[in-house]
């Protein structure tokens, strides 16, 4: 599900495929339907949307990530992986989209308005990537899969900087980073909470 707070509209991904898109009364007591999107053939997983491209972007168990047009409710543009998209985030300034996948890759994109090119492929995790969380401040990503860990991208950095970050002992599920604090909070199917001071000095992982 994403909400847009200011417009007060919601899109919930079914697992038939489609995105339904509502819109919240002003005393936040109802929801008015808008229209469905027919955005995947199979369960979606993550959805963004972008007022400014007025874009709803999504990605789905079909093994691809779509971006339609919420003014018209058309398809834009889809891309094909070679297994399950199961996470996504998007920067809003540079209209980069990060995808993973259940084979442990994160693809980056750069979405147009018909069609998309892969700019890099980010391999280093041994399992399917379960989580994305994206820092547009410090250009920061942040990963977390089945393998029990996470590991931090540095996107904006020329030195393409990497940390990989160890201490749950089951999949990670979700992550959050905190900018003021500059830490990052994680949580894992082992039923622990983690966080990681994200100043402290690490030894980066190498390739």
């Amino acid at each position: 599900m994403a909400y847009h707070h200011d417009s007060r509209r919601i899109f919930v991904g079914q697992d038939n495929g489609a995105v339904m898109e509502f819109h919240v009364s002003e005393d936040f007591n109802k929801m008015n339907f808008i229209k469905t999107y027919p955005a995947h053939q199979n369960r979606v997983s993550a959805i963004i949307f972008s007022l400014a491209a007025e874009w709803v972007i999504s990605t789905g168990h079909d093994k691809c990530v779509s971006w339609m047009c919420t003014r018209s409710g058309n398809m834009l543009g889809r891309h094909f992986f070679t297994s399950w998209a199961s996470c996504l985030q998007y920067d809003f300034d540079t209209q980069y989209a990060f995808v993973g996948d259940y084979s442990g890759q994160i693809t980056l994109l750069k979405l147009e308005q018909n069609s998309c090119s892969v700019i890099t492929t980010l391999k280093g995790h041994e399992g399917s990537i379960a989580c994305l969380w994206w820092d547009p401040i410090q250009r920061l990503l942040f990963s977390g899969a089945s393998d029990n860990s996470i590991i931090m991208w540095d996107i904006g950095g020329r030195k393409g900087r990497t940390l990989l970050l160890q201490g749950h002992h089951d999949r990670v599920q979700s992550l959050c980073y905190l900018q003021l604090t500059r830490q990052l909070v994680s949580c894992s199917s082992d039923g622990g909470i983690a966080v990681w001071n994200m100043d402290v000095s690490r030894e980066e992982v190498r390739e």
